[in-house]
């Protein structure tokens, strides 16, 4: 479609929309005219005092004169050219005067706009495949004057183009756009012409392999494109893993057969170009499988202690089929397992691949059961200074022992030992035993309390002995864990009678004890009750002196 019109933003020429005053008399509506327009003339001259205008002869420059009384006139002008107006006014006298314009109607050629498309029908460009360019040359044709001003409005909203010759445009979106070209002349006359581009939805090419690839193997690919009748071609391309790309060019047939020889991750493009020249690819990756022959790692034979985990990995296959995952956790699909089993336990775990077949494994998982320890200790109080009888009972066999703190006790590595720590602190014993391979641990503690002060309270004297002879009870002493030296240790009868004496002894020992005779020697004495005076040092140094009664029965 064109149009000859003009546009005042092209155009330097001034466009009258009003009248233009000339000297002589009469006035025109525009004197420069591009293609045809109509012109209005108007007799602007003052009639002498007491005449009147008998008529008026208006000539247009075309060889002819129009003869009429109105002031005002107006002649189209059809044909490119200049022409020279005048005036004659006649008056009612017989007299007359002829006016003349001053300068020329020129009226100008049009320009013609043209344009010529190589393709006015495509699809959006993508991806490597620029199918939306579309080459625009322009055919206009020149009027009176030269063509100065040339422009391409492409219609998709991108910048215009200035460019007087061959111009390509890349479309990148769906839809029909109008094209418009602009251009003027030398004398500002004007014209424009459109065009339409249509820009079609892109083809999808896609395809699949009917089945699982295994090498060696002959495999169908399936295209599945919809639409393929408006496909004029494909183009296979099958990409091995050593660098050899086998190309397959098809005109009717859209399936394609491929055999593999390498195993690994191989690349496959079908390429369709459909009848509008539109271009669309599907790039696929393949993996072909061979009969899986998988890792794990670790071992497959492993020992554990109660309470750990092992993470097993699986790899060189396609997915995982476990017999059992009793005690298991998936960390990641099938190949990443943790187990934490609470006896020892087989697994079996199948190895699968798409199309080859299957490899099967065994997983064995032993586990060292927890053992048992019992701690005693006598006693579980005492003054700082002292020393607590430690002993740690393992029912189970065992490699080794270590206790801590290690510097408060008297053998670190011993099941049985004294514990003497400055402050209260618990004894660790760490027992260690093993299944196979794997060492695994124990720990049991017992509290001790250490108390910095001695007192009476913490000593332990019976309050009567039966010195019979039976073995016990026979001898009365003085004991007492918090105890370090008994300075003096004496006993009395009723009347102040000293019945045994001892000085600088060890407590907690009844070889310096009474045995209820007279200095351990003489005649037993007859029951009843007797005197103690004690003074002794306890563990941390610091003396207590007391006294108490004790009864004697026989």
């Amino acid at each position: 479609m064109k149009f000859r019109i003009n546009y005042p933003y092209f155009f330097t020429v001034l466009l009258l929309t009003s009248k233009l005053v000339f000297a002589g008399g009469y006035t025109v509506s525009k004197d420069s005219i591009c293609g045809s327009a109509r012109v209005y003339f108007k007799d602007t001259s003052s009639v002498p005092s007491g005449l009147a205008v008998q008529s008026r002869e208006w000539n247009f420059g075309i060889g002819t004169t129009v003869t009429g009384i109105p002031d005002t006139i107006s002649y189209l002008y059809a044909a490119n050219g200049s022409y020279n107006t005048s005036l004659k006014i006649n008056y009612s006298n017989g007299t007359n005067k002829i006016v003349l314009l001053g300068r020329n109607i020129e009226v100008f050629l049009m320009p013609t706009a043209g344009i010529s498309l190589d393709k006015t029908v495509s699809c959006p460009s993508h991806d490597v495949f620029n199918t939306g360019l579309i080459t625009f040359s322009n055919t206009s044709l020149p009027g009176s004057g030269i063509i100065t001003t040339y422009r391409l409005d492409f219609g998709d909203g991108s910048p215009i183009s200035n460019n007087s010759g061959t111009v390509s445009h890349d479309y990148l979106f769906q839809g029909t756009y109008t094209v418009t070209q602009y251009i003027m002349d030398q004398y500002g006359c004007s014209d424009q012409t459109t065009r339409q581009v249509t820009m079609l939805q892109n083809p999808t090419v896609s395809f699949t392999p009917n089945k699982s690839i295994c090498k060696d193997s002959v495999i169908l690919f399936k295209n599945t494109t919809k639409n393929m009748s408006s496909f004029l071609s494909w183009n296979w391309m099958f990409h091995d893993n050593d660098g050899t790309v086998t190309t397959i060019v098809q005109n009717n047939t859209q399936d394609a057969y491929h055999a593999w020889i390498y195993k690994n991750t191989q690349k496959v493009i079908l390429i369709g170009t459909n009848q509008y020249g539109c271009i669309d690819a599907d790039t696929q990756f393949v993996f072909v499988d061979t009969t899986p022959i998988f890792s794990i790692t670790p071992s497959v034979d492993t020992a554990i202690c109660l309470g750990q985990t092992v993470q097993y990995l699986l790899k060189n296959a396609q997915s995982y089929l476990w017999e059992s995952t009793l005690f298991g956790n998936f960390i990641s699909g099938d190949s990443n397992i943790v187990f934490k089993p609470k006896n020892t336990i087989e697994y079996k775990v199948r190895g699968k691949t798409n199309a080859c077949i299957s490899d099967y494994k065994s997983i064995k998982i032993s586990v060292a059961q927890d053992i048992e320890t019992v701690i005693k200790m006598q006693p579980d109080s005492i003054i700082f200074g002292s020393k607590s009888d430690v002993k740690i009972n393992i029912k189970a066999v065992y490699d080794s022992i270590k206790w801590s703190p290690k510097e408060y006790i008297t053998c670190y590595t011993c099941d049985t030992n004294s514990f003497s720590p400055p402050t209260s602190a618990y004894a660790i014993a760490t027992v260690y035993y093993s299944l196979g391979q794997k060492t695994c641990t124990h720990t049991d503690s017992a509290f001790l309390f250490v108390d910095n002060t001695c007192t009476k309270e913490d000593i332990t004297i019976p309050n009567a002995f039966t010195p019979n002879g039976d073995e016990t009870n026979d001898i009365f002493y003085v004991k007492g864990y918090p105890l370090k030296d008994i300075l003096d240790f004496k006993i009395y009868d009723r009347w102040g009678v000293l019945m045994y004496s001892a000085t600088n002894i060890k407590p907690n020992d009844s070889t310096y004890g009474w045995n209820g005779k007279r200095n351990n020697n003489d005649a037993e004495q007859i029951p009843g009750v007797y005197i103690y005076k004690v003074q002794a040092k306890c563990a941390n140094n610091q003396l207590l002196n007391f006294q108490g009664e004790v009864t004697l029965i026989r």
